[in-house]
């Protein structure tokens, strides 16, 4: 049997930086469903000793296996859940409810909305939402016209960085404080309302609102090329089947900080589990 205490199952890239700050709190950590991690035994032996679960950001794209990019196999949540002692607190991303139900004896978290990690991850999906534009255009950042739809934590680190770096930048936001904020900051900001007209100028429209706001009569208006670049989570704010049609290219932008900056984004995880950790008495 194992001696691992804290147990990290699937992830991506952010796994690594994640289990090296708990190594150094002084945690016992095992990996499973990471590749280059020492995964030789079975999903349930290599639990057999775990206080705590790790599960990521998100614990599922489908549903109903592990979100685990870095491993060969397919790990059903079912089978996870089957695996976990009762009793052993486990924390993870946006845990689908069908896999929460099979934990009732467990100390069960979602850390998907804490602020604190909404915020620090907010930078590292500005950046690669730069990164986007600077491999997708040919043309510089500086002197781009784009707009940024949302105006929340994502939303006001993009359009930040992008008026840094010289780009013109329009917010759309639903809120009229959020546009007053917005114009307070030196930003060109404009309601949500009549969006479609509004979007004839623009190279590039960054969406940053999990609801639907880009359809097909707002795409239309878009002049060609004009990039569109998705970083909210479903039910997403473009209508990427009128996007296709109107052959108006699209990059579906989820989970940039583990992409484009996973040291960081896994400091950022560190942050805001430890103190949960800690309280649950399995690191000091």
């Amino acid at each position: 049997m194992n001696s691992q205490r804290i147990y990290l199952l699937g992830g991506d890239a952010r796994v690594p930086a994640l289990g090296a700050v708990l190594s150094r709190a002084g945690a016992k950590i095992g990996y499973y469903g990471l590749r280059g991690a020492d995964c030789r035994t079975a999903l349930g032996e290599a639990l057999a000793d775990a206080r705590a679960v790790i599960l990521p950001l998100p614990c599922s794209r489908d549903g109903e296996t592990l979100f685990a990019p870095l491993w060969d196999e397919a790990i059903a949540l079912q089978d996870v859940a089957a695996a976990i002692r009762p009793g052993t607190v486990v924390l993870g991303g946006r845990l689908p409810q069908h896999f929460r139900e099979g934990l009732p004896d467990c100390d069960v978290v979602d850390y998907a909305d804490c602020e604190e990690l909404l915020l620090l991850n907010a930078v590292p999906t500005a950046e690669g939402v730069v990164a986007l534009l600077l491999e997708r255009l040919p043309v510089t950042v500086q002197g781009l016209a784009c707009a940024v739809v949302g105006y929340g934590r994502v939303g006001k680190a993009t359009a930040r960085l992008l008026q840094n770096m010289g780009a013109h930048v329009t917010v759309f936001a639903r809120s009229g404080t959020a546009v007053a904020e917005a114009v307070s900051r030196g930003l060109n900001a404009e309601p949500l309302a009549d969006l479609g007209i509004k979007l004839r100028p623009f190279r590039a429209v960054v969406n940053t609102v999990p609801a639907p706001v880009l359809g097909k009569n707002e795409l239309a208006a878009l002049p060609k090329p004009c990039l569109l670049i998705e970083t909210a989570s479903a039910p997403f704010g473009i209508d990427f089947a009128a996007a296709k049609e109107l052959e108006l290219p699209v990059c579906k932008a989820g989970g940039l900080p583990g992409a484009v900056a996973p040291q960081t984004a896994g400091e950022n995880l560190a942050r805001v589990l430890c103190p949960l950790l800690q309280k649950k008495g399995l690191i000091a």
